[in-house]
């Protein structure tokens, strides 16, 4: 929930700094109050490790090119798009980790999680719907 939460905040951040702030600047202080949060929570709920192996580090390293790029794109997007096409379109996700955590990971969603996608993406595709009845 605080996730959720906290992401809200972003984007309204993003929304209503616009254009006049570079979208890297949300990604480099995301990142460094990401970076501390973490640390922090890392030494209060585990203890520290380094990756052990240069698989582990590929998968740390991927993982943050992956991220960088995302939160560098997503943030672009929401500041030239309108804000509701840009939150809408953010959906897609849930339909991208179904298919990744499928093909990469042989892992088969339960029911719960097949309902809630498609809640989530029903009621998507039923803003858009509106949406564009609206216009038309």
């Amino acid at each position: 929930m605080l996730g959720a939460v906290c992401s809200a905040f972003a984007y309204c951040a993003v929304r209503k700094a616009g254009t006049a702030v570079h979208s890297m600047m949300h990604v480099v202080y995301f990142g460094f109050v990401s970076t501390i949060g973490s640390f922090v929570l890392m030494l209060c709920t585990q203890d520290p490790r380094m990756p052990a192996s240069d698989y582990e580090w590929m998968v740390v390293v991927l993982t943050g090119m992956a991220a960088f790029t995302g939160l560098a794109v997503l943030n672009r997007g929401l500041q030239l798009a309108p804000a509701g096409t840009g939150t809408l379109m953010r959906n897609l996700d849930i339909v991208f980790v179904f298919i990744f955590g499928i093909a990469l990971f042989d892992e088969i969603p339960d029911w719960a999680s097949v309902l809630g996608a498609a809640s989530i993406i029903g009621c998507t595709v039923a803003m858009g719907v509106h949406k564009w009845l609206a216009r038309n």
